[in-house]
């Protein structure tokens, strides 16, 4: 299973909504309105791999140009999820 996939599927699983993305943390999920890291464990280069297979051109443009990007993802087989990329302000 990929990196992406296991996110997608941890999402599902758990009934978040929004799935929300940063190099710097474990992915972030939303679930019933409420926010929270989530035990997945990635390096920020695992991270970085799956932002940049979600994302299309203009997408990671913006985020080279640190603006966040929210999208929707569709799964190969036809899953849509909502997502956010963004850049950490602080830890």
């Amino acid at each position: 299973m990929s990196n992406i996939e296991k996110i997608i599927s941890y999402a599902r699983d758990n009934k978040c909504s929004d799935i929300h993305l940063t190099n710097e943390l474990n992915p972030v999920f939303r679930k019933n309105g409420s926010i929270f890291v989530s035990e997945l464990e990635f390096t920020p280069d695992e991270i970085q791999s799956v932002i940049r297979n979600m994302l299309d051109g203009p997408q990671m443009e913006k985020i080279n140009s640190k603006i966040d990007v929210d999208f929707c993802y569709v799964t190969p087989d036809e899953k849509r999820h909502r997502v956010n990329v963004y850049h950490q302000k602080s830890k």
